[in-house]
């Protein structure tokens, strides 16, 4: 969906997007000033991305990227490698769209005290604890693992700084599944070589894909997926059904799925 094709389509009522992401088409001039209905996958790929979360953070945590079965490691090497439990670990858990709720909900499965932070007020619930984004840096000082799963917008890139890593319980583990623009990468790596970071999982980047000298690269303590958290045949099997609902209730003038509100960016 470019702006040539935008600005050749004067009759364009309505936009359904492929993912949930919408942060490249808000930027396109010639959508400005139509009055184009936007629809987006904000939640078709949260379960799936949710588990990705977590296969990152156990890798992490039980020291899987570090071993073979082949030679076996002693207890005492695997227990070198300083594998951890998540029962009873604090997670916060940035944003509370299609995946932040997905991971809060395996947080609890875990045993895990999951706190969320997110631009709207909210009373806690179902054993989560629901916090102003405002207070983000604050919390993540008590935080054992933050998942950042918010949106790209003006207010969310850039978030994690140094500013925020410098607030981070010393030896948390982040985890970002949402987009690389909203992480400085510097400070991440800064924050992994000084070890105030005990490990990071990041399915996105910035840039991306990540040079291939780059540091984050050959750190023992990061893994690192090619933007693949979402895909899964239960994804596309999903996007298709939001697709072919939301045709039938434009066709039949009903209220659609996933609408996007070009002021908030998401």
């Amino acid at each position: 969906c470019t702006g040539p094709m935008i600005a050749a389509s004067p009759q364009l009522r309505w936009i359904q997007l492929g993912a949930a992401g919408i942060e490249r088409l808000l930027a396109l001039p010639e959508l400005r000033g139509r009055e184009i209905l936007l629809t987006n996958m904000k939640r078709a790929a949260g379960p799936v991305i949710a588990e990705h979360t977590f296969a990152m953070l156990l890798s992490l945590t039980r020291a899987l990227h570090r071993h073979t079965l082949s030679p076996f490691p002693s207890p005492d090497t695997y227990m070198a490698a300083g594998p951890a439990s998540l029962q009873h670990r604090r997670l916060l858990v940035a944003g509370y769209g299609g995946i932040g709720s997905e991971v809060a909900r395996l947080g609890r499965a875990f045993g895990m005290h999951v706190t969320v932070v997110r631009s709207r007020d909210g009373a806690d619930a179902d054993g989560i604890h629901f916090d102003s984004i405002t207070n983000l840096r604050e919390l993540a000082a008590a935080a054992d693992v933050v998942v950042n799963a918010l949106p790209l917008t003006t207010g969310t890139r850039g978030l994690f700084d140094t500013a925020f890593f410098d607030a981070l319980r010393p030896g948390a583990y982040f985890v970002n599944v949402a987009r690389g623009e909203s992480v400085v990468t510097d400070a991440l790596v800064a924050a992994l070589r000084s070890r105030q970071l005990a490990g990071a999982a990041l399915d996105v980047t910035d840039p991306e894909p990540l040079p291939r000298r780059h540091p984050l690269r050959t750190m023992r303590n990061v893994v690192i997926t090619p933007h693949v958290a979402g895909h899964a045949r239960e994804t596309q099997a999903r996007e298709w059904l939001v697709k072919r609902e939301n045709l039938r209730r434009y066709c039949a003038g009903e209220p659609m799925l996933s609408v996007v509100d070009p002021a908030r960016g998401y």
